[in-house]
This record gives C-alpha cells, structure tokens and sequence, in this order.
C-alpha cells in the first residue's frame, strides 16, 4: 500500500501541465512539487527525496534526457517517467533508462496509471 507520504516531482516548462498534474497527483493523496525545468528539478531532488519524477523531454535550460544523465551521474536512483510528443516515445524512454512513458497529449488515466505502476514495483523490488 502506498502512503500519503509518496512524494511526486512533476518537471515541465508548460505550466499548465505541471499545474493540471499536480493538482491531479494531490487528489489521489500524493505530496507534490514542481519544477520549470531540469535544472529546478535537480535542486529539489539533492534538497530531498522524491518517489519518481514524471519529466517533459523538451524543455529550455535542462531537458528531459539531460536531467536523467545528472541524476545518474549524482547516483539519484529515482524512478523517472517521461512525458513526450515524440513519435519514439519508447525509444526516448529507453535512452535514459526510464521506468515508463506517456505520450504528449496525454489522458489523466493513462499517466495515473503509469506513475501507479512505477510506484509499485519501487515498492517491490
């Protein structure tokens, strides 16, 4: 079971999606942070924990792709979904060992349970 205490880092330059998902994450009982870009979201991560990061790949300062070499290269092992209008969304998931994709536009269902899924095999393995 999951606590009301799973924290969520929600990272995308469009602030209409990160406040859609973060309103989104805190009705299902998720504390939730957001950030405009990669470079934000990597301070929050070294300030404190998160249980997994749902990151645009494109974004101005730090992309996607660049925030999950930093957080490997700083040994962050949070589990890390991609969001992405790219048709190899797969395949850009792949690149930076992503723990799962959703694709831009993106249903609510299909990113809740993409996050849900990620956070049970965290809590798993």
């Amino acid at each position: 079971m999951l606590s009301l205490s799973t924290r969520i880092l929600v990272v995308d330059d469009d602030a209409a999606i990160r406040s859609l998902l973060a309103e989104l994450f805190r009705e299902e009982g998720y504390e939730v942070q957001t950030a405009v870009h990669g470079r934000q979201a990597l301070d929050l991560t070294q300030r404190s924990p998160f249980d997994v990061i749902l990151t645009d790949m494109s974004m101005p300062v730090m992309d996607g792709g660049q925030l999950a070499r930093a957080l490997k290269d700083r040994c962050v092992v949070t589990p890390l979904v991609v969001m992405t209008a790219a048709q190899s969304a797969a395949g850009l998931a792949r690149e930076v060992n992503a723990a799962g994709y959703v694709g831009k536009p993106f249903d609510i269902e299909s990113v809740l349970t993409t996050v849900d899924r990620v956070l049970h095999q965290k809590e798993s393995g």
